[in-house]
């Protein structure tokens, strides 16, 4: 794939970092600050009536999904498939029959900077395809992967709950927010330490995290629906973040 997808893929998942511990849609101001973002990381392509369509289209899936995330109570799971329209969308705009490029003169309007600064200088060095081909797969496994398990978490009614303490010990309420933020975070630095050292071979060490997940949630694998939920989410935590890792890394090559 060309170093534009790595970069325009990368522009959508950061923007999309604003659904990041959030279960209820996002308000249309929030939506509009997103396609915002997204249409100036645009505009460091090659202006031409290609790069306008997209724009266009950009604009109109958001508000389009702002609109049907009202409509369907599976958020996640359409934030999974909005994730891969862009992904379809990006790669179609970004292949041989399109053949949308950067802009060259902005490339060089910010080499001629590279004199006057220590820090631009560095980055000058830098190989940004390496550096897009894993920011891609660091974005995906900390935010887009969160989407794919909380889907899969609504598909099989697998979603934390808590008991009713006032009424009935047996009921089950609403869900416990804070614990379950904590366990997304937790999930979250998992899969980057996984995802590194898979890029880095170092497969023992996964293991090791396997481990003391275990031992710090070892209390709670008495209880056998919170242990089949740990369980679950574990595994396909783990597995997501593998299968993420190995694709990077071939791409890295």
């Amino acid at each position: 794939m060309k170093p534009q997808f790595f970069y325009l893929i990368n522009l959508v998942m950061i923007t999309r970092l604003a659904f990041s511990f959030k279960d209820k849609p996002l308000s249309l101001r929030k939506v509009w600050i997103m396609s915002f973002i997204q249409i100036v990381g645009l505009s460091v392509l090659q202006f031409n009536y290609k790069l306008v369509i997209l724009m266009c289209i950009v604009i109109v899936v958001n508000v389009s999904y702002y609109f049907l995330e009202r409509k369907n109570k599976n958020i996640n799971g359409l934030r999974v498939i909005s994730f891969f329209t862009y992904f379809f969308l990006l790669d179609f705009f970004c292949s041989k029959f399109i053949q949308l490029d950067f802009n060259k003169s902005f490339a060089a309007f910010l080499s001629s900077f590279t004199n006057y600064s220590m820090i631009l200088s560095f980055l000058s060095g830098v190989n940004w395809l390496k550096f897009n081909v894993f920011l891609s797969g660091f974005l995906m496994i900390i935010n887009e992967v969160n989407f794919m398990i909380r889907y899969q978490f609504h598909v099989f009614e697998l979603v934390p709950r808590v008991l009713d303490k006032v009424g009935d010990p047996n009921k089950e309420i609403s869900i416990d927010e804070k614990e379950y933020n904590a366990g997304r975070f937790i999930g979250i630095l998992e899969r980057i330490l996984i995802y590194i050292f898979v890029l880095e071979n170092q497969y023992a060490a996964v293991g090791l995290i396997l481990a003391a997940k275990g031992f710090a949630r070892f209390k709670e694998l008495e209880n056998r629906n919170r242990a089949e939920y740990v369980l679950i989410g574990t595994l396909l935590s783990t597995l997501l973040a593998f299968v993420v890792a190995l694709i990077t890394k071939e791409f890295l090559k």
